[in-house]
């Protein structure tokens, strides 16, 4: 995930709901990140 995803992301969520949903977005684009790595599939 690169640097200006992540501040993107901070700059639209703000509040303890947007904290957790953050949270969230952020963790499952890890896991989709860590599948493709792992299955060997290339950036797109």
């Amino acid at each position: 995930m690169t640097d200006a995803a992540l501040r993107e992301l901070a700059a639209n969520y703000n509040g303890e709901a947007g904290v957790r949903q953050m949270e969230r977005l952020i963790a499952r684009a890890l896991r989709k990140a860590a599948t493709r790595l792992a299955l060997g599939e290339r950036h797109r």
